[in-house]
């Protein structure tokens, strides 16, 4: 008992010394880290559902004030379905939802704005939305910041792509997994895990030794070909 004593006064301690920490900084003389607690899970699904969402769509971020802007837009679509579908579950099945509950507070502020994102952004890349504006006969604004990102974020695994170089000629290869394409467009470098001496080979069946890699750079590309990747 005297163990869970010391730690119980221990635990008291800190969580005294971090109250004063964030009452300090804030100016404050107190202030109640339950409300810091909920004032931060507010701020986290926005930034989550962003993060997420950018990882396949561009992975770049926009200026300051155009990711202020979406940050403001998805938090509050977020907010405003999320809490409706709280309402209408205490409604009608009379349960209490609160931040309180610690499940309830992972899910809300983690899991579900984590999904949300990952969801986003899986809807670009595998052309949901598009299909669905086709179908109402819609042309919306694509929703990649280029076309170099628009091309790689959409482009199918194992799919041909010819470089062409300004010193090398045409050098074919695959963009695999393991490939990469640079998504900072001021040196928009490109590695390509197998490259072969012919565009389109009877056989790909080499062993792992006479495989071929290679990194051009930026300043070598004059375009990409892609060969029925997308």
């Amino acid at each position: 008992m005297s163990g869970f004593a010391g730690v119980g006064k221990g635990g008291g301690r800190s969580l005294c010394s971090l109250k004063n920490g964030v009452a300090n900084i804030f100016g404050t003389s107190e202030i109640d880290l339950q409300d810091f607690a909920n004032s931060i899970r507010l701020l986290a699904p926005g930034f989550l559902i962003i993060f997420f969402r950018t990882r396949y769509v561009s992975g770049r971020m926009k200026s300051l004030s155009s990711a202020l802007l979406e940050y403001l837009l998805f938090s509050s679509i977020y907010y405003v379905v999320t809490f409706s579908i709280f309402d209408i579950a205490r409604a009608y099945e009379k349960v209490n939802f609160t931040l309180d509950d610690p499940f309830v507070a992972l899910i809300w502020t983690f899991l579900l704005p984590v999904g949300v994102g990952v969801f986003l952004g899986a809807a670009v890349q595998k052309g949901w939305f598009r299909f669905i504006e086709n179908w109402l006969r819609l042309n919306a604004i694509t929703p990649h910041m280029t076309g170099w990102d628009g091309a790689f974020s959409t482009l199918k695994n194992h799919a041909w792509v010819s470089v062409h170089t300004k010193s090398m000629g045409i050098v074919c290869g695959k963009f695999t997994d393991r490939s990469n394409a640079s998504i900072d467009l001021s040196r928009s470098d490109i590695f390509l895990e197998y490259v072969f001496g012919d565009c389109f080979p009877e056989t790909e069946d080499l062993d792992e030794d006479h495989k071929t890699s290679m990194w051009i750079s930026a300043d070598e590309i004059i375009a990409i070909e892609f060969h029925g990747g997308h």
